[in-house]
C-alpha cells in the first residue's frame, strides 16, 4: 500500500524510495529537514509472500508464545518509564506549588504539557491510568487547578507504578 501511495521503487531488498519527496510536514524546523528521512522507506520481507512458500520460516506455537510475551514485557516498560517520566513532572509540580502562598496558588495555571517536552507523554499515562475521557479531564484540571489536583494525580500514579513495577518483578 505505502509502495503504491507514495509511488515508490524498489532500492534493495527491504528498503524503498520515494520517487517524490514528502514536503507536506509540519511543524519541522531546518534542523528537522536535515536530519529526518523522507525519501527512504523500510519494509520487512520476512512477513512477506516468501513465508507463506517456505513453511520453515513458520513461528511455532513456542516462538509465537515468548515473542508475545516480550512484546508485552515492552509495552510495560514503556508504560512504566511514561508513568515516570509524568511523576517527574508532577513532583516538580508539587514541589513548586508548596512553596508558593495561598493567592499564589489560586492563579497558578500550567501549560498542556505540564511544563514538559511533550504534551503526548502525561496524556498516554493518565490515559493508561484512567479512561480516555476521565484522562482529558484530569489534563485540563491541572492546567486549570495545579495546586489542587496535582496531588492527588501524583498519588495514584505513584500507586501506579509500584504495582506495575511488581509485575514486571513477578
Amino acid at each position: 500500500m505505502y509502495k503504491q501511495t507514495l509511488q515508490c521503487q524498489a532500492a534493495n531488498d527491504p528498503y524503498w524510495t520515494s520517487v517524490k519527496r514528502m514536503d507536506q510536514a509540519i511543524g519541522r524546523d531546518a534542523m528537522c529537514w536535515e536530519v529526518l528521512n523522507d525519501d527512504w522507506a523500510s519494509f520487512p520481507t520476512t512477513a512477506s509472500e516468501e513465508v507463506v512458500e517456505n513453511p520453515q520460516h513458520r513461528k511455532n506455537t513456542y516462538e509465537e508464545a515468548l515473542f508475545k510475551c516480550e512484546e508485552d514485557r515492552h509495552e510495560l516498560d514503556i508504560e512504566i518509564e511514561t508513568n515516570m517520566s509524568t511523576i517527574r513532572l508532577l513532583t516538580s509540580i508539587v514541589n513548586q506549588v508548596e512553596s508558593m502562598t495561598p493567592e499564589e496558588r489560586d492563579r497558578l495555571q500550567l501549560p498542556y504539557g505540564l511544563g514538559g517536552y511533550s504534551e503526548a507523554l502525561p496524556r498516554r499515562a493518565l490515559k493508561k491510568v484512567y479512561d480516555p475521557q476521565r484522562a482529558l479531564e484530569i489534563m485540563e484540571a491541572l492546567h486549570t487547578h495545579p495546586a489542587v489536583v496535582a496531588p492527588i494525580v501524583l498519588r495514584r500514579l505513584q500507586q501506579k507504578d509500584e504495582e506495575w513495577r511488581r509485575q514486571r518483578r513477578g
